[in-house]
């Protein structure tokens, strides 16, 4: 789940498998992600966040880095 912090929106948070697939899309920072796709569990590996935030000025900001998904 994403915490947000000061007047900065988040629009868009995504995540991806190791082949650049996308396994988790959301603009709703209020839901995270429970390590599923499509209902089904996905299997224990490193995934990519995207996640695009936009700041009271207009400017946007696009940050990713990895996150490691254990079972």
């Amino acid at each position: 789940e994403i915490i947000e912090i000061g007047n900065a929106e988040i629009v868009q948070f995504n995540i991806f498998n190791r082949w650049g697939n996308v396994v988790y899309q959301n603009d709703n920072p209020a839901s995270g992600w429970d390590g599923k796709e499509d209902g089904k569990d996905l299997p224990s590996d490193v995934y990519v966040y995207a996640i695009t935030v936009k700041y009271p000025n207009g400017e946007t900001n696009t940050d990713s880095s990895d996150v490691t998904l254990i079972r």
